[in-house]
């Protein structure tokens, strides 16, 4: 069984029609990229995917299980999460306030002490910013919090939308590292990068999608030795 199934899903924001019945598969364990040009529903889907956004037609399922059915709380608790675009850390809080937040599902501090540890491992910048208000971090530092603030959730599959957007390279070169280290650690992730080649050479199967419908999939690798591909997001 696939950790997550979407079929046929189809999703509107008013008269605007988003997705155009698309269908993938994330296995366990994979990083799976989505890739495409502004506006052709990369982000939408991981709205769909984290309930944030209901489908007007098709199924999501992750590990078998109904997400359509589920609100986004619901579906934080089953281990799906998302790290959104943009960072969206909150600036007046300090960068362990902005971790705990991450973790408000767990109850029990003992729950989120070993989290916060991993994040500090991760990104050892934000454990010497810890008592910093957020607003003052670099770009690339509020995006390390951001996705550690994600990371405290303990997920099994996290979103990322959009993490090397406005980095330095040596920062998103360390923010990929990140995404490795996590599905090593057992994670599953499902990334949408606009920077195709750098989403494409780590991972194990990506979706194309233009104007919010799959147009072509297949394995990063091939993907990335794609003509069309070369031609239309790599500047080849």
């Amino acid at each position: 069984m696939a950790l997550l199934e979407l079929s046929g899903v189809s999703a509107r924001y008013g008269a605007v029609q988003a997705l155009r019945e698309v269908s993938m598969v994330v296995e366990e364990g994979q990083i799976v990229a989505l890739v495409g040009a502004n506006g052709a529903g990369k982000s939408t889907t991981l709205r769909v995917i984290s309930g944030l956004l209901r489908p007007s037609k098709g199924e999501l399922r992750f590990e078998g299980r109904d997400l359509a059915a589920l609100d986004a709380a619901k579906i934080v608790s089953l281990g799906v999460v998302q790290c959104p675009e943009g960072r969206q850390v909150f600036a007046r809080m300090t960068v362990e306030e902005n971790l705990k937040l991450g973790a408000f599902s767990w109850r029990k501090q003992s729950d989120w002490l070993a989290p916060m540890e991993q994040v500090f491992e991760l990104f050892p910048v934000l454990d010497e910013r810890r008592g910093q208000r957020s607003g003052t971090l670099s770009g690339g530092e509020q995006q390390m919090l951001a996705v550690g603030r994600a990371l405290m959730a303990r997920p099994r599959f996290l979103l990322l939308d959009e993490p090397s957007l406005g980095l330095a390279p040596v920062i998103v070169e360390r923010i990929f590292a990140v995404i490795k280290e996590i599905v090593e650690g057992g994670v599953t992730v499902l990334l949408v990068e606009q920077n195709a080649n750098l989403a494409l050479a780590i991972a194990d199967q990506a979706y194309v999608l233009e104007v919010g419908a799959v147009v072509m999939s297949g394995t990063g690798a091939d993907l990335l030795k794609d003509g069309r591909i070369r031609a239309a997001y790599l500047g080849a």
